[in-house]
């Protein structure tokens, strides 16, 4: 999950930071921000690395990675909200396990743009819409892999602060 900002810093190339966390690749290993970041530079360009850099040292230098503000999963989630790309795999994938483990659970999907242009703002606005509406109980934001480009829209500051915001648990 994605926590909180303090307030926004100002960084610039060169400047130095320390990130404590780590990330689960989806194949369950352990992955730390600097193997993340090794391996984002081999096979792509620098200006890029920087700034997902920039917003890793954001994110860790405030309170949205702290486990005492982590909102608790409802143990049988009667209603989940999906925020998704409304085709392909992932959408489909998403509501089997949910049918599969919470079979009496109403399902209500937000289609979302989930890569490119307006994408970050397409997911806030559903966000948004859930954490207005008490149609859910939790929610789950996500799609599918792909590249690093793929998945900006999800290394964006305010989509972080939408979540940590969220009043609903959030799974992304």
């Amino acid at each position: 999950s994605v926590y909180g900002f303090r307030d926004a810093l100002k960084y610039k190339l060169g400047d130095r930071f320390s990130f404590k966390g780590n990330i689960i690749s989806r194949a369950g290993q352990e992955l730390s921000m600097a193997d993340v970041f090794a391996n984002y530079a081999k096979h792509h360009d620098s200006f890029a690395l920087t700034e997902l850099q920039a917003i890793a040292a954001e994110l860790a230098t405030v309170i949205y990675f702290d486990p005492v503000y982590k909102k608790a999963l409802p143990e049988f989630p009667m209603s989940v909200g999906v925020i998704t790309s409304p085709t392909g795999a992932a959408v489909r994938d998403i509501i089997n396990v949910i049918k599969r483990r919470f079979p009496i659970a109403k399902i209500y999907l937000y289609p979302s743009l989930v890569q490119g242009e307006g994408a970050s703002q397409s997911l806030i606005k559903a966000l948004d819409y859930f954490n207005s509406s008490n149609l859910a109980d939790v929610i789950i934001i996500g799609r599918g892999g792909g590249s690093i480009e793929d998945l900006w829209a999800f290394n964006n500051e305010a989509l972080a602060r939408r979540i940590f915001e969220c009043r609903i648990p959030v799974i992304s």
